[in-house]
């Protein structure tokens, strides 16, 4: 059994999604948490989608007023991440003294590429997989262990009241553990599927390095290296000599749940 709530709270643990939200966001009177910068004319939006230990997922939006083409280095976007608090920026701040503002201890990580993406998704289907696999032979075992105790129970000639009772036990037991592991199957099995056609779709959503022509506008999912779950982040957007810099902040319960809503 012990392997059985292990697996509960590893499958458990997995479905658990974090948000991060700009750290001006306010559940109660804004609606998505997407936040924006435009310099130049040029105009940056970004929203979470999602945040976990290994990765965080962007979408971004970049829409381009201005007279000329700009062009997006992907490669050199980078985030840090703390749990204390990132100073505001002063107006003259160039990248040169980002990293005296920086609180101690704060992680730097950067953008994934397409193929560290779908390595990522390669190997988040090979283990829930083998979760749907284990979860079976629990299944499996269980009702081997509970036929054999039955069978033990009808050669036992020394039956008694306390035997009876035993047996229930373990009948009803077995019966739960079933249908429990019955339902986390169910929800592995979706959230199997589910990654599979992410590592089929995602490729494609994906906004690589480009170009963006005057009066025109990409859009795509970016994803950032991650090595924990950090209160606080700050991302670097270089473009074309110009750095946009958005801060967020881990999302709470509540409004990881309005934000839910307000996608609907």
């Amino acid at each position: 059994m012990k392997h059985f709530y292990l697996l509960s709270l590893i499958l458990f643990s997995a479905s658990c999604t974090h948000r991060l939200v700009p750290t001006w966001y306010n559940a109660e009177k804004d609606g998505l948490p997407i936040t924006q910068i435009t310099d130049n004319e040029v105009t940056i939006r970004l929203e979470n989608l999602e945040l976990r230990e290994r990765y965080m997922i962007f979408d971004m939006e970049i829409e381009n007023a201005s007279a000329k083409e700009v062009t997006l280095d992907l490669p050199s976007m980078y985030c840090y991440s703390s749990f204390k608090r990132f100073k505001p920026l002063a107006t003259d701040s160039t990248a040169e003294n980002w990293e005296q503002q920086l609180p101690e201890g704060a992680v730097r990580s950067a953008a994934m590429t397409p193929k560290m993406v779908d390595d990522l998704y390669r190997d988040k289907l090979a283990s829930k997989q083998d979760a749907g696999l284990l979860l079976a032979l629990l299944g499996a075992g269980l009702i081997i262990y509970d036929l054999a105790q039955d069978i033990d129970d009808a050669n036992d000639e020394n039956w008694t009241e306390e035997d009876a009772e035993k047996s229930w036990q373990r009948d009803l037991v077995t019966a739960t553990s079933l249908v429990a592991l019955s339902a986390i199957s169910d929800v592995n099995e979706v959230e199997t599927a589910r990654t599979a056609e992410d590592l089929e779709y995602i490729p494609r959503e994906l906004l690589v390095e480009k170009v963006v022509e005057a009066g025109s506008s990409i859009r795509g999912k970016v994803f950032i290296a991650n090595v924990f779950i950090y209160k606080y982040y700050r991302f670097v957007i270089p473009m074309d000599g110009v750095s946009f810099v958005f801060d967020f902040r881990r999302a709470n319960s509540t409004e990881r749940q309005k934000i839910r809503l307000s996608s609907y």
